[in-house]
């Protein structure tokens, strides 16, 4: 079994129970060690004629992993757009380049939340030249849909859900057209995390 630590706060001096087995108390508090067997157990604190109770789950093939997201991203787009004819990959770009490093001492993958557009360049613009070497590499990095630009801050706050739709396509569109339908992820993170329900259920 996988054994934990239990910790909690209890009526000073009281005699706790975890589970019917006596836990070490100090002051207000109680801490005392358990073994998980199965992938679902309830531990009960039981003190001064009180009990308390919280369900704990297992996962007993669990192993270490991460992923990284990283938001506000267009200049690297642009940075492609703008050397187009003189790039033969876009690995040449040095925040891709970075991530492609990654990848390989690491196995990182990463997604790239994206802005529509920037001062002076939108996804329009982005040619479709490298779209091969996209889905090369779809295993391990993906784009998806930030907002529309950088500004205004918090633009999904107050905004309607055919504003989030709108811009949403707007971005998702771009990313199909340039570097394929599975580089698209269905996770995200809006810009500035905040956005109004009926906006949230629209991008779902």
């Amino acid at each position: 079994g996988l054994q934990i630590t239990v910790q909690g706060i209890c009526p000073p001096g009281s005699k706790v129970l975890l589970n019917g087995a006596p836990a070490a108390v100090e002051g207000d508090r109680f801490q005392a060690q358990t073994t998980l067997s199965q992938p679902e157990t309830t531990l009960t604190a039981q003190a001064a004629g009180a009990a308390d109770a919280v369900r704990v789950l297992w996962d007993r093939g669990s192993f270490p992993r991460y992923r990284f997201s990283t938001d506000d991203n267009i200049w690297f787009l642009r940075d492609i757009a703008r050397n187009a004819a003189r790039y033969r990959s876009i690995f040449e770009n040095s925040y891709l380049a970075f991530w492609r490093e990654m990848n390989r001492k690491y196995g990182t993958k990463v997604h790239h939340n994206i802005y529509y557009e920037t001062s002076g360049f939108n996804l329009s613009q982005m040619p479709d030249k490298f779209r091969a070497e996209w889905q090369a590499n779809a295993s391990w990095m993906r784009l998806s849909f930030h907002a529309r630009s950088n500004d205004p801050a918090r633009p999904y706050l107050h905004a309607s859900p055919e504003t989030v739709r709108s811009d949403y396509r707007l971005v998702t569109r771009e990313i199909e057209r340039f570097a394929g339908r599975n580089v698209l992820t269905p996770v995200t993170t809006l810009h500035w995390g905040a956005a109004t329900r009926e906006a949230c259920r629209a991008l779902r």
